[in-house]
């Protein structure tokens, strides 16, 4: 893990289990060299689901972790614009 500088999360929905191991990543990230993180987001997500969760995922985070979000449009996954 101390290595760990990127994680890349694909077909994430937002589960509980899903939840608690992101927030348990960014715990153990404290103490790592991570410096950024991708999350895909599941086809049938929301979009109002998916600005919670981002919104959620940043109160996870420190400031020095970039966190990009992605979404599918059209079949394509596109980086998701995400306004608090």
């Amino acid at each position: 893990m101390n290595c760990l500088r990127e994680v890349e999360i694909r077909e994430f929905r937002g589960s509980d289990h899903e939840l608690v191991f992101l927030k348990r990543l960014f715990t153990w990230a404290r103490a790592t060299s991570l410096k950024r993180i991708a999350v895909a987001f599941k086809l049938s997500v929301a979009e109002s689901t998916i600005k919670e969760l981002c919104k959620m995922l940043r109160t996870f985070s420190r400031p020095e972790i970039c966190m990009d979000f992605y979404v599918y449009q059209n079949m394509v996954k596109v980086l998701y614009a995400y306004e608090d």
